[in-house]
């Protein structure tokens, strides 16, 4: 977990999961094995629980890719932050590159 403010913080999952892709053909939906990074942006309790998510962000690896745990950090981080407000923005990123 990386930690934003005393309030806030965001945090990574990575997992292996089953996931559509079109076959090589373009014509048929296949199910094949891919690797994932989701990203929360989430609020925190007084004890530093999770207590409400603010953001989700979520990256998907192709099966031929080679995964990458930055740069599927990096992409669902920029997913997680669209929308919120340039500040918050910047707050974020500035604590994801002084980790």
């Amino acid at each position: 977990m990386i930690y934003i403010t005393d309030k806030t913080a965001i945090n990574f999952r990575h997992s292996n999961t089953m996931h559509s892709f079109l076959d090589t053909n373009k014509t048929d939906w296949v199910e094949m094995p891919c690797r994932a990074t989701s990203c929360e942006i989430v609020e925190l309790d007084i004890d530093g629980n999770v207590s409400k998510v603010i953001s989700r962000g979520y990256a998907v690896c192709h099966p031929t890719d080679n995964f990458s745990k930055e740069s599927g950090r990096k992409l669902s981080l920029t997913r997680a932050v669209n929308g919120l407000n340039r500040a918050d923005r910047k707050r974020i990123w500035n604590a994801y590159f002084t980790r």
